[in-house]
């Protein structure tokens, strides 16, 4: 056993400087020439007995393929298992894994005593071996009894395993349970055991308050799963992670495993009758035992002050919870729970159980800035980096907590300087990292799944502020090229469009026009072709009531601008190829009727796109946008009126009066009378028809029209709130635009220009957090809604960090319970 571990050539020298170092260390020459042969399958390992003659028997079975097969194995089983040795509950789970594939090899229970002698020898060789760094080392008696020790935990675990396995449990556990399935529907078996466990502990069917056949079929999953533990216990780890986490939300705790084991046994018993033997039942009684002890002891893991509250609803309890915590630990209490080797979040789990009010109590205590004599303590940057989709998760799921982020994310000084308050915005995490795909950075997370009112926060507002103060000369440079394109285009194609023939210099404009628009072309489709290697790509939808009408385009399509700018120079580069300047014909020729019209919609594509221009001003931005909404009433009511203009030319028609004797005279009439333009001669119409014709324009004069105010003046009150913000989010997503075709060394220097890992001052001398920038703004600042002077925490005395914080009064329930009522309402907002 001394050979896997004594290095490729059999005696190479060791990688670290002693027995936990040389497990521990990767020796990447050791392990490969080992790997290479780790799925050897040792089949011819002989049962020895507990003395050294089982040891030399074993030896010379085994051949050197199989030799470093297993000690590959054995390599992987110590680097985890003394990795683990703090963190028990995962140790076992990797164990009882490693257990299987040992018994695959041929181990046995009497082999283990003398695996981990060999191990030790194999330690003692290899630390007499010179080390590179440090020369010589020495076996001590310390170290051979700390290895006795860690080998006992390693072995008691897998030792379990490794019996069950010799006394054939997996396989008797596996037959009983087809023969119980076999025998009874699911849900008699769930019935029975429903049944017999509310007799025996009635003090956990509460948790059990679904339909009956889901209750049966979860009874059943639960045992497919339990019978699996022994077959396959890899899976089974697999499996186990997130169940535990969703019983631990249901209120599941550890001390349930007894009534459940008891019942199980119990109902096994009772459908299996004679074929439950005394082997069949040790089988699963050890099945249970192995398993329940995992089980428990996540749970016991998973289980604290915080997820007992969280699970309780009690707010209450969460405060003195998080209170208990060290100070240099309590923002790790909020962010993160460890269960099974998973981490949970608190926050998540109050959010997506709709416990508003713990989640905020979360945010504002991670955002809250304490101080005592030492340092200060703020969770803002642990918050992010344990939450990287929290920009997403909140607009998601809870966008009314947002505001919450945002109050936590700067701070306001209470000393006016020279008429200028001092402000900091911790918003690096809010920013976004210059590696990363700007279209996955938080900015553009708030422009794809925001609400337009997120933009007039000052957070926010600060970092679009601080992108397009460094961007929007890429953007006038842009916009410039567009709008030279656009006046050469006014000068050579509409200023030219009277001429029957054209001048030379009208030629030339129309030469130039076209030359830039095909530059302007090629760039974009050099931009498409790498956005579309890139995967850069989104799925659009042009029916939003129809998501089964959609398809994949390029990014730089995906907006509006960029589509007009792409069609206009298309239609231009068509104009000045096939019109009747290079034709030599006369633009009265009726082939050149159509060339008009291609110059007609590409001036027209030309002076939308240059309506982007208006994204400097949050004013204009703003009156685009509201116009835009009036627009969308305004087409809907048309849409309505033109099913009554069809309905009624219909009827008309039918009737064949004078004015309406074809259906399209008819629509034509009914619309001249509506809009008292060319009114047709109605002499001759009389009775129904005229009466149908009356109706229907008293209807669309008086009753439509008064819809349209109504609506228009409704729409208008709603859209004012949110104006500027969605202005605010049309300038966003430009910023993110230009950020996306920017390389990332150009982002990295911009990034670099704010020094966001710089701590920022409080006062003169008196250093913060990092993360931020710091700005001097207008002492009317103060009359802002979120305006909190100083709203630094500062303790004296004692500044251990392992000590809790002193305790304080905290909100009274009326005014979370009012928070909570608030977010409720502007959820309801945000969902119309």
């Amino acid at each position: 056993f001394p050979v896997p571990f004594a290095g490729p050539g059999g005696g190479g020298n060791p990688p670290g400087s002693a027995s936990v170092d040389y497990i521990g260390n990767n020796a990447p020459s050791r392990r490969a020439s080992l790997a290479s042969l780790c799925d050897f399958q040792v089949t011819n390992l002989r049962h020895g007995g507990a003395g050294g003659n089982g040891g030399k028997v074993m030896g010379k079975a085994l051949e050197e393929a199989a030799v470093e097969a297993f000690g590959v194995e054995f390599w992987d089983i110590l680097s985890r298992g003394i990795s683990l040795l703090w963190e028990p509950e995962v140790q076992t789970e990797n164990m009882v894994v490693a257990a299987s594939r040992l018994f695959a090899f041929g181990v046995r229970i009497q082999h283990l005593e003398q695996i981990g002698d060999a191990i030790g020898q194999s330690f003692k060789a290899a630390l007499a071996c010179p080390c590179n760094e440090c020369g010589l080392h020495e076996w001590t008696d310390d170290q051979s009894e700390a290895w006795s020790w860690c080998w006992e935990v390693l072995s008691a675990d897998i030792a379990k395993t490794i019996r069950a396995q010799e006394l054939r449990h997996v396989q008797l556990v596996r037959d009983s349970w087809e023969a119980v399935k076999a025998s009874k529907s699911s849900v008699d078996l769930g019935d029975l055991f429903y049944t017999d466990l509310q007799e025996e502990a009635p003090q956990v069917i509460h948790l059990f308050q679904r339909p009956r056949k889901m209750q049966a079929y979860l009874f059943i999953q639960a045992m497919e799963l339990i019978v699996r533990f022994g077959e396959d216990p890899a899976s089974f780890f697999d499996e186990l992670k997130p169940l535990v986490i969703r019983h631990i939300k249901y209120g599941v705790r550890s001390q349930y495993m007894k009534p459940f084991g008891i019942v199980l046994m119990r109902t096994m018993e009772h459908v299996l009758g004679p074929l439950w033997t005394t082997d069949v039942s040790a089988a699963w009684k050890s099945l249970w035992t192995r398993c329940s002890c995992v089980v428990s002891r996540s749970l016991n893991v998973g289980t604290n002050l915080i997820t007992v509250s969280i699970v309780n609803g009690d707010l209450c309890q969460l405060r003195r919870a998080v209170a208990c915590a060290p100070r240099c630990d309590r923002a790790k209490w909020i962010v993160q729970v460890q269960v099974n080797g998973s981490v949970l979040s608190p926050l998540y789990w109050a959010v997506r159980d709709c416990k508003y009010a713990m989640a905020r109590f979360m945010l504002r205590d991670l955002l809250t800035i304490r101080a005592d004599r030492e340092e200060y303590y703020y969770g803002a940057h642990l918050l992010f980096e344990s939450h990287p989709d929290l920009v997403s998760a909140l607009c998601r799921e809870s966008p009314q907590l947002v505001s919450t982020l945002f109050d936590g994310l700067m701070w306001h000084s209470q000393a006016v300087e020279k008429g200028k308050v001092r402000v900091n915005y911790y918003i690096g995490e809010l920013y976004g990292a210059p590696e990363g795909d700007p279209w996955a950075s938080p900015l553009a997370v708030f422009c794809a799944e925001g609400k337009p009112w997120m933009f007039d926060h000052p957070v926010l507002d600060k970092v679009l502020q601080l992108k397009w103060g460094r961007l929007k000369l890429l953007f006038f440079a842009e916009q410039t090229v567009f709008a030279l394109i656009l006046v050469l285009f006014m000068v050579g194609f509409v200023d030219g469009a009277s001429e029957l023939t054209c001048s030379q210099h009208t030629v030339n404009l129309r030469r130039a026009v076209a030359s830039m628009s095909g530059i302007v072309l090629l760039v974009m489709l050099v931009l498409m072709h790498v956005q579309i290697r890139s995967g850069q790509c989104v799925r659009i939808q042009p029916l939003p009531k129809l998501p089964s009408i959609s398809f994949v385009t390029p990014r730089l399509l995906a907006n509006k601008w960029n589509t007009s700018r792409f069609i206009a120079c298309v239609l231009i580069i068509i104009a000045a190829l096939s019109g009747h300047c290079n034709q030599g014909t006369s633009r009265s020729d009726q082939g050149s009727t159509w060339n008009m019209h291609v110059e007609a919609w590409a001036g027209l594509l030309l002076w939308i796109q240059f309506s982007q221009i208006l994204v400097t001003s949050t004013r204009l931005s703003a009156l685009i946008y509201t116009v835009g909404i009036l627009l969308s009433d305004v087409v809907r009511l048309l849409l309505v009126i033109l099913i009554l203009l069809v309905a009624f030319a219909a009827y008309l028609t039918c009737l064949s009066n004078e004015g309406f004797g074809e259906f399209g005279q008819s629509i034509l009439s009914l619309v001249r009378v509506s809009i008292e333009v060319s009114k047709p001669d109605l002499i001759e119409v009389g009775g129904w028809s005229l009466f149908m014709l009356l109706f229907f324009v008293t209807f669309i004069q008086v009753g439509m029209l008064s819809i349209l105010v109504a609506q228009l003046s409704l729409s208008y009150e709603t859209t004012s709130q949110d104006k500027t913000g969605y202005a605010k989010m049309n300038k966003a997503f430009v910023v993110v635009e230009i950020e996306s075709v920017l390389s990332q060394a150009m982002r990295t220097r911009i990034y670099d220009v704010f020094a966001f890992d710089q701590p920022l001052e409080f006062d003169s001398g008196d250093l913060g957090p990092t993360g931020g920038v710091q700005v001097r703004e207008n002492a009317a600042v103060r009359s802002h809604p979120t305006y909190v002077p100083d709203r630094i925490l500062r303790f004296p005395g004692d500044a251990d960090p392992k000590e809790p914080w002193p305790e304080q009064e905290s909100d009274s329930e009326d005014e979370w319970m009012e928070d909570d009522a608030d977010d409720r309402s502007r959820l309801g907002d945000d969902f119309d």
